[in-house]
Parts: C-alpha cells; sequence; structure tokens
C-alpha cells in the first residue's frame, strides 16, 4: 500500500514538474505586437535633446551628456568629473569636430575620439538606437522584452544592455536607466531628461 502511495506520488511530482516546463514564461504575442508597434513609432524620432549622467569604474570616471540630435546632425557636449576632461563636438555619426577642454581642436570619428579624450570607449553610433530603447537595424541582436513589449535586455555588437527603468516623456516611454557591458568594461547611464521630441529636424 505505501509503496504504491510513493509510486502514485511520484507521478503527481512529475506531472507537476511537466506542467511548470508547459507554462515557463515566454515572450506572448501582445508583447510582440507592442514591441513592432514600439520599434515603428520610435525608429521615426529624428530630434531630441536628452541629458544623462554617466559612471564607469575606469579611472572612477563620472560625468554628464548632453545630446542633440536634429536629422544626421549632431551636438555632444560631454563634461567629465569636476569638469576637466571633457569635450564639444558637432558633426554627424561618421565625423565629428571636437573641441576638448583645453582648447584642443580634433576631428575624425566620434567613437574614436570619445576613447582618445575620455580614456574608455563609448558605443555612440548604436546608442543612436539603444536610447530610445531600439536594436540596431541590420545587426544581429538578442532582445528580451518585458510584459509591456519593452527592451529589458539586448545582446548586440558585443556589448550586454540591462534595462531597469523607463520614464514617460509626454507620448514617449524612453529608457532612464541602463546598463552597459562589453565584458571588459561597464557603463552605467541615468538618463534625466528627454526635450524636442520631434519626428523631422525642424
Amino acid at each position: 500500500m505505501k509503496a504504491a502511495l510513493w509510486r502514485g506520488g511520484l507521478l503527481l511530482v512529475a506531472i507537476a514538474l511537466n506542467g511548470c516546463a508547459l507554462i515557463a514564461p515566454q515572450v506572448t504575442e501582445p508583447d510582440q505586437a507592442a514591441w513592432a508597434e514600439r520599434q515603428a513609432a520610435y525608429s521615426a524620432i529624428q530630434q531630441w535633446t536628452l541629458r544623462a549622467r554617466m559612471a564607469t569604474a575606469v579611472l572612477g570616471w563620472s560625468g554628464s551628456l548632453q545630446w542633440q540630435q536634429q536629422g544626421p546632425q549632431l551636438q555632444l557636449n560631454v563634461s567629465g568629473p569636476l569638469g576637466i576632461g571633457g569635450f564639444r563636438a558637432e558633426g554627424t555619426v561618421a565625423w565629428v569636430e571636437v573641441i576638448t577642454s583645453d582648447q584642443q581642436r580634433l576631428q575624425g570619428d566620434p567613437e574614436i575620439l570619445f576613447h582618445e579624450v575620455v580614456g574608455w570607449p563609448f558605443p555612440l553610433r548604436h546608442m543612436r538606437y539603444w536610447a530610445r530603447g531600439l536594436t540596431v537595424p541590420d545587426l544581429p541582436a538578442t532582445p528580451l522584452l518585458d510584459n509591456g513589449g519593452r527592451l529589458r535586455e539586448l545582446q548586440q555588437a558585443g556589448w550586454h544592455l540591462r534595462y531597469t527603468e523607463y520614464k514617460r516623456y509626454g507620448d514617449y516611454e524612453f529608457p532612464r536607466r541602463m546598463l552597459l557591458d562589453n565584458g571588459e568594461l561597464t557603463i552605467r547611464i541615468v538618463i534625466d531628461d528627454w526635450q524636442n521630441i520631434g519626428l523631422a529636424a525642424s
């Protein structure tokens, strides 16, 4: 009798475990639909001004970023600790003219110049999309969505991103807190404000 009960208990446990496997959390169809709608709506945004704080363990660096985008044109203002080691840049994601905090003038690829001036790499080209909560088009990506169809995690271009907070600005809900990690460098970003959001440069 006891043996039969034991076998019955094991069978119930097995059924329960199989049932758990069948109902493991998955990205649902509504999430996918919300994600598709989000990509279409947020990809259309071509103008913005964002203000953010950034920090990394490299030399204990922490500072601020102001990013103005109007169509293909951008303007960046990066301020390092105590205002030291920053720069101002104008141009595009392919080419910029930079004036450093000690008045050096540089020209070239913005990602290369960022690394040279600040001392650590920053994926500026990809951040045009990641900051809006989007994947970079035409690059392999592994997105993990939350229940609202927003990015929760993303693996792309050698970086692992975690989105831990979103904030609404008018009709849009943008990432507020992000963590970027490429295996050698971790960058913490807090986006404090989005302004001048537009579908086309004015």
